[in-house]
């Protein structure tokens, strides 16, 4: 089944949708467009032992990431380079822009592929080189990454 059809909507509308939302941190229009049980994958995620590679995090989760990104990244805002349906839901490439509370300009390339089941993302896969995010984001991801253990 196409991306188009009737279990993924229109997965590019979703797509453009979802990111708004981002931009401007509406946490209630995301987490409705999220499914219930959807898991959200980073390639820098910490490695799940049990199962030998990244768990992924739950939508809550990736919701209390998403409403401190405004205090994170100022001015956040995506360019969208390419995006395209696919048979499961879409493919984006886009360049996160803003700047850090001290300054530092962020300029981070990220390719996002999208589940979509019934409209809704269900599955949401990120690569981005962690190593170009300010020292700001890092520090974030580490203290949330011991405040989960």
């Amino acid at each position: 089944m196409s991306a188009a059809g009737p279990e993924h909507g229109d997965a590019l509308a979703l797509a453009e949708r979802f990111f708004a939302a981002i931009e401007r941190c509406d946490i209630a229009l995301l987490r409705h467009m999220y499914s219930d049980d959807a898991v959200i994958w980073h390639n820098y995620d910490p490695v799940d032992t049990r199962l030998q590679r990244p768990a992924g995090q739950t939508v809550a989760d990736n919701l209390a990431l998403l409403s401190a990104l405004p205090r994170l990244i100022l001015d956040m805002k995506y360019e969208v380079w390419h995006q395209e349906r696919t048979e499961t839901g879409f493919m984006r490439q886009h360049l996160v822009t803003g700047r850090t509370a001290d300054g530092a300009a962020v300029r981070l390339p990220v390719c996002v592929v999208g589940r979509v089941v019934d409209n809704r993302i269900d599955g949401f896969y990120e690569y981005l080189d962690a190593g170009q995010l300010p020292a700001a984001i890092l520090n974030y991801f580490a203290e949330a990454a011991g405040a989960a253990q």
